[in-house]
């Protein structure tokens, strides 16, 4: 009879733990922040820490935190989600496996629990932004971003026909241009009737809006006329056709990000 080695059973699979409202969350926070945010993520596309930590120490908190752990306690990984009261949308703000780690399931687990935060705060949209296969390659412990768009297709994302790019998250920052912004869950009272789906203007463009008056300090009295690429982007957000929402192997049709500033 042939002998062969037994098989090790696989390890038990990650669970989550959320972080925002534990006594320890600022602790917490920090060492996901060093440990797994900072070495998977370009500069230009974290948001500072101090910011993170204030945001989830207020009294009405819209920024949830979680991390996925191994039976032993070990962070494996982590997901930051922000929410938009005022255009209803939900935020995957981050999402990262240690380091040396992906393809673990750690991604996964973490996808799986998002709905948890996104439903619960009653959004029409959960949206995520990701790096453009086109305008970006492999890099380093950043990863591939052809491989993270077939990741997030195995949880039914689809790409908005937007040119995109993330607004500055610092006073030292830049914006992060060259990317895509996906959805996922949407909500019927979110979309504009049509043969193709689109996303109601007034939401994608209030969250835009919202969303670079927070990061940027744009307001009603800045100079906007000379940001061309934001008076573009927030253009076609609020056309009354809404933006369309295209299956994610379609992300080719859509004009890349061109910014300029």
């Amino acid at each position: 009879m042939q002998r062969g080695r037994v098989a090790e059973p696989a390890p038990p699979a990650p669970s989550v733990v959320d972080v925002a409202g534990r006594p320890d969350a600022t602790a917490l926070l920090n060492r996901l922040y060093e440990e797994i945010l900072v070495p998977s993520f370009r500069r230009e596309e974290l948001e500072p820490l101090e910011m993170m930590a204030w945001s989830i120490e207020q009294t009405q908190r819209n920024t949830d935190v979680a991390a996925a752990c191994d039976e032993s306690g070990e962070i494996l990984g982590a997901m930051i989600g922000d929410w938009d009261p005022a255009s209803r949308v939900y935020l995957l703000s981050y999402l990262a496996a240690r380091p040396g780690l992906r393809s673990r399931g750690v991604g996964t687990v973490l996808m799986e629990y998002l709905p948890v935060w996104s439903r619960a705060r009653g959004a029409l949209v959960t949206l995520a932004e990701v790096d453009d296969p086109r305008c970006h390659s492999a890099e380093g412990l950043i990863g591939d971003p052809t491989a993270r768009l077939s990741f997030y297709g195995r949880f039914d994302a689809r790409v908005l026909d937007l040119p995109y790019f993330q607004p500055r998250l610092g006073p030292d920052g830049r914006r992060a241009h060259g990317m895509l912004l996906l959805a996922f869950d949407v909500d019927s009272d979110g979309l504009v009737g049509g043969a193709i789906p689109a996303l109601r203007g007034d939401v994608i463009g209030t969250w835009l809006q919202g969303y670079f008056v927070g990061a940027e300090g744009m307001d009603e009295s800045s100079d906007s006329s000379r940001d061309v690429d934001c008076a573009r982007i927030l253009d076609q957000a609020f056309a009354p056709a809404g933006v369309r929402i295209l299956p994610l192997d379609q992300y080719a049709e859509i004009t890349p990000d061109v910014a300029t500033i």
